[in-house]
């Protein structure tokens, strides 16, 4: 994937506008407009003029870790319920913590039609 600046702007309102595409033979897949606000515009700046990165270096970079952030963060639940030995759920009482005998006692009597 290749991404080129098309345009950029300082005045009056900051602005990069980008064009992605598949490769350089292949059309033009999107394009993003980012509209940055005075400080944003400074911190971009700052970083160009103190690394090697530029924006379109930025952009990949923050989507890359926001991504890797998101992926460890959000792993399949039902197998972090499994490893954790979670053994089940159910819908009862609020106070089911202090009355739990006595209404599995009245539960598995509906239940099993004890009487």
């Amino acid at each position: 994937m290749m991404f080129k600046i098309i345009n950029c702007d300082r005045k009056p309102k900051k602005y990069v506008k980008l064009a992605i595409y598949e490769s350089n033979l292949e059309p033009k897949i999107m394009e993003i407009t980012l509209n940055l606000s005075e400080e944003q515009w400074q911190k971009i700046t700052f970083i160009q003029q103190h690394s090697s990165e530029n924006i379109l270096a930025l952009l990949e970079i923050t989507i890359n870790q926001q991504y890797e952030k998101l992926q460890v963060a959000d792993p399949d639940p039902i197998k972090g319920w499994q490893e954790s030995g979670f053994i089940g759920c159910g819908k009862s009482d609020a106070d089911l913590s202090t009355n739990y005998k006595k209404i599995l006692k009245e539960t598995w009597s509906r239940k099993h039609d004890y009487s």
